[in-house]
């Protein structure tokens, strides 16, 4: 995008604003492990392992996360 193009996070930020939410830091913890996680366990080709050593939490921690994302 070019510089006059919100980033992702600023924009969902901005929408959340706009919308008078009251629950905004909990609304983008999920917004960027919905984007983060997916990605590192890509990159890892699926090994929670890796995944989460990358990730520096534990691979429980991991699995937790994933789980309350579906």
């Amino acid at each position: 995008g070019g510089a006059d193009r919100e980033s992702g996070i600023l924009a969902f930020v901005r929408e959340r604003l706009r919308a008078d939410t009251n629950d905004l830091y909990a609304e983008a913890i999920e917004y960027v492990e919905r984007r983060l996680l997916p990605e590192v366990l890509r990159h890892v080709d699926g090994n929670q392992t890796q995944a989460a050593s990358i990730l520096g939490i534990t691979r429980g921690s991991l699995r937790n996360k994933l789980r309350g994302l579906n």
